[in-house]
């Protein structure tokens, strides 16, 4: 469990201090949020794969340093609802829509930094604990936003609709790096 979703990891012991890690996260929730008057029904899907180094700093403490790098297919969908019945503000004006809808996307490719810790000695078999504390540089949301409805005919919307992208992606840009957080429970053969 972590903060990428419910996910499954292997690892493979290359050496006393060093191991491979491979890890599939992926898990999917509703959330609500505002911008400029108009609010976004969204679904957040987290989903990653990630390949890391795990470097164990002191001989049978557990203790790690990991790095290394996911394929990071996070997204947030969203469907916009003005608080004016279909009056939509977008750029500072207010038009006529039937629909807005936003699609986030961030960098696939993410790396990764983290420590960590795993109970029990490396060549030892059975049940294990796992926690470990990372970040994950995403880089900033890129944000596209649709619209239908009379209002996109009108001169100036597709200026305006470009600027509430630009907004949406400043409010995104406090994401760029991602705390990850996850304990997990498995099994050593």
């Amino acid at each position: 469990m972590s903060t990428l979703g419910l996910g499954i990891t292997g690892s493979y012991q290359l050496m006393d201090s060093v191991a491979l890690r491979g890890q599939y996260n992926h898990f999917t929730f509703g959330t609500d949020f505002e911008e400029d008057e108009i609010e976004y029904d969204a679904d957040l899907e987290l989903s990653s794969f990630g390949v890391m180094a795990d470097w164990y700093m002191f001989d049978n403490s557990g203790f790690r340093l990991t790095a290394g790098a996911y394929y990071n297919g996070n997204t947030l969908e969203g469907e916009g609802k003005p608080k004016n019945g279909n009056r939509f503000e977008i750029g500072g004006t207010l038009y006529m829509l039937d629909r807005l809808d936003a699609d986030v996307e961030f960098n696939s490719f993410a790396p990764y930094l983290g420590i960590g810790w795993t109970s029990g000695s490396a060549g030892t078999a059975g049940f294990i604990f796992s926690a470990d504390l990372g970040v994950l540089y995403q880089g900033s949301g890129d944000v596209s936003l649709k619209a239908s409805g009379t209002g996109t005919l009108l001169p100036g919307f597709d200026d305006n609709l470009k600027e509430e992208e630009q907004k949406l992606e400043d409010e995104l840009s406090n994401y760029k790096v991602y705390p990850v957080a996850s304990i997990s429970m498995g099994y050593r053969f």
